[in-house]
């Protein structure tokens, strides 16, 4: 297998990963404080 096969692979196994390994929920309203917009997330790894 090639170098170039070898990243791929990797590459798509990781990215793969992200998705079962983590997770991020809104769980509430947007604050609004002068300028900016604050979003209450909970991030979940494991």
């Amino acid at each position: 297998m090639a170098d170039n096969e070898k990243k791929e692979v990797v590459d798509s196994l990781l990215a793969g990963m992200d998705t079962i390994l983590s997770s991020k929920t809104v769980v509430g309203n947007p604050i609004v404080v002068g300028d900016t917009t604050l979003i209450p997330l909970v991030d979940v790894s494991f």
